[in-house]
């Protein structure tokens, strides 16, 4: 073993190898053999296993409309039926009076109000939409505007006009059809104005769901500069904060009343069924106005009306349950505080807008808080808006807000409000507090 084993540091044997021919001079090039380049873009040679791939399909302009078509009659479907269930059901408790074709027109009567369609009956004239079945609708719409989105794949604005070609044209045509059926000797309505109110909710509702689902709208909303999209945020949500403050506001009114609701329901016999149908279809007005209440300028409830904190001039008011809520005489003056839920809820969302934007600049606060002004002026309007219509001729047809004082006390209540947090809360705190 000791004669096997080589000692540390000796060298193993080697041998020579002549390298001459593989080594080359600078500068030359070794000998190559040309190979065939395979042409950029072609596939290699596959064998299909299992089944054969399917061809893709086109966007075409009849797929489109089919996909549009589908959605809108779903939505059509969703909100309609349940409405003709409920008409024939309180028809049939009230003890069916006149046909079942006639309850089927009210249904469709119904439904055009909530596009906001006013509908002559009994030599009378109702427009003012049961905001219930005006949501439903908007929400259905929504919803047929992203699935018809999500059927042909929409990723750009050129889908989304699609999308919008697709839905019009149908809705529309269901709306003259619904108008042209409920037109008779019971009801009177307009096929043009029905035609042009679903037009637009079609266009409004129906977009806003592509745009949804096809993110079109996110990268335009991301594209706003920071301060707008603060100050657009902070306008929907006061919005929201001041309606709920109204709709508390009217609940707590017509639970004080309730011994009084209850009486008229009772007066109504087999038809207190449909009664009570047709007060919670209109809960959503009866919010709208109490917002408007809290705001300041109040609502009218026929001509010559006003209904505030500070002053009540009202007038009979017919025997329904909803309206047994009304205020009859000015509320206390302990009562005014409430005109500061409007301020408290905008110097809320200041200090929020500016614990969350160490970010922005002073200026900036500012002009985020001028635009939340502007977005919740624009908002209450709208809503209401939605909330007036008449109820009849002569004195009940002038119902709901004062329509610019309320959305000028809202934008500037909002702005200032929302304004003066931002600047309390960034000259007390700095900028380098968020909100955690």
């Amino acid at each position: 073993m000791g004669e096997q084993k080589r000692k540390r540091g000796a060298q193993r044997d080697t041998a020579k190898v002549d390298v001459s021919r593989v080594r080359q001079r600078r500068g030359t090039q070794r000998e190559t053999v040309p190979v065939q380049e395979r042409p950029r873009g072609r596939q290699r040679e596959t064998v299909a296993v299992g089944r054969s791939p399917l061809p893709r399909r086109k966007r075409t302009a009849r797929s489109v409309f089919t996909a549009g078509v589908a959605t809108t009659g779903w939505a059509v479907l969703v909100v309609g039926t349940p409405l003709i269930v409920c008409v024939v059901a309180a028809w049939f408790l009230a003890g069916h009076p006149g046909s079942v074709s006639d309850a089927v027109r009210a249904a469709g009567a119904v439904w055009l109000l909530g596009h906001g369609v006013p509908v002559g009956i009994a030599g009378g004239l109702i427009g003012l939409p049961p905001l219930v079945v005006t949501v439903v609708l908007a929400w259905r719409l929504k919803k047929a505007g992203a699935n018809t989105a999500r059927a042909i794949g929409a990723r750009d604005s050129a889908a989304v006009r699609s999308v919008l070609l697709a839905l019009v044209p149908p809705y529309t045509g269901i709306a003259v059809i619904v108008a042209a059926l409920v037109d008779s000797d019971l009801f009177s309505v307009g096929v043009l104005r029905s035609a042009g109110q679903a037009a637009l909710f079609a266009a409004v509702f129906g977009v806003w769901g592509a745009l949804r689902e096809s993110k079109v709208g996110v990268r335009r909303w991301r594209r706003l500069p920071l301060w707008l999209r603060r100050g657009l945020r902070t306008g929907m949500i006061a919005t929201v904060l001041l309606l709920a403050a109204g709709s508390l506001a009217a609940g707590i009114s017509l639970a004080a009343n309730a011994s009084a609701a209850i009486e008229i329901l009772d007066g109504y016999g087999t038809g207190a069924l449909g009664v009570g149908l047709i007060c919670l279809l209109y809960v959503p007005s009866f919010a709208i106005w109490s917002t408007s209440f809290l705001l300041g300028p109040g609502f009218a409830f026929g001509t010559g009306t006003t209904v505030s904190l500070v002053d009540v001039v009202l007038g009979p008011v017919p025997a329904v349950p909803l309206l047994a809520a009304l205020p009859t005489q000015p509320a206390p003056p302990a009562a005014t505080v409430l005109l500061g839920v409007p301020v408290a809820t905008g110097v809320v969302l200041g200090v929020l807008l500016a614990r969350r934007s160490s970010e922005l600049r002073l200026a900036h606060l500012f002009l985020a808080a001028i635009s939340a002004g502007l977005v919740a002026g624009v908002l209450v309007a709208i809503v209401s808006y939605a909330g007036s219509g008449p109820l009849g001729t002569g004195r009940l047809a002038t119902i709901g807000p004062h329509l610019w004082p309320t959305t000028l006390t809202a934008a500037g209540t909002i702005a200032v409000a929302v304004g003066f947090g931002a600047a309390a809360t960034r000259a007390l705190l700095g900028r380098d507090r968020r909100l955690r």
